[in-house]
C-alpha cells in the first residue's frame, strides 16, 4: 500500500494503476467527498471542474510565459476560473472542490478525477484517511 498526503503523490499513484492507496490528511476529506456524490451530482460537478482547470492551467502556463517580461498577464485567465468553481464548490463542497482541482493541475487534467470515481473504491474511511482499493 502506497501512502500519499499531497495531489502530486496522488496524482502519480493513480497514473500508476496503484492498487492500494492510503491517502492521510486533508487530501483525503476532500477524495471521501468526491466519491460520495451521486452520479448526476458528480456530471454536474466534472463539467465545473473541466472549465477551472483548464483556465488554471491555462493561467500555470501563461504565467511562466509572462514572468520574464513582466509577470501581470499570466494572471488574467485565472479569474474565468472563478464562476466554474463557484458551481463545483456548491456540489461537491469547497474543499472538497479545492482538493479536485489540485489533484488535476498535478495530473494535467480531470481525467485523474474519473479514474478516481471509476476505478477505486473507498475500502476504509476516517477522519483524516482514506484508503482506496483499485477494482479489478
Amino acid at each position: 500500500m502506497l501512502t500519499v498526503k499531497d495531489n502530486e503523490g496522488f496524482a502519480a499513484a493513480i497514473k500508476s494503476n496503484v492498487s492500494m492507496i492510503c491517502v492521510e490528511g486533508n487530501l483525503a476529506k476532500g477524495i471521501g467527498k468526491m466519491k460520495a456524490v451521486g452520479p448526476v451530482s458528480w456530471a454536474i460537478a466534472l463539467a465545473a471542474l473541466t472549465a477551472a482547470v483548464a483556465l488554471a492551467i491555462l493561467a500555470i502556463h501563461a504565467a511562466a510565459v509572462t514572468a520574464p517580461v513582466g509577470g501581470v498577464g499570466g494572471a488574467v485567465p485565472s479569474f474565468g476560473a472563478l464562476p466554474s468553481f463557484g458551481i463545483a464548490a456548491s456540489v461537491l463542497g469547497f474543499h472538497a472542490a479545492t482538493v479536485a482541482i489540485g489533484i488535476s493541475v498535478a495530473a494535467g487534467g480531470v481525467g485523474i478525477l474519473t479514474t478516481l470515481r471509476e476505478k477505486y473504491a473507498i475500502v476504509e474511511k476516517s477522519e483524516n484517511r482514506v484508503v482506496l482499493k483499485r477494482k479489478d
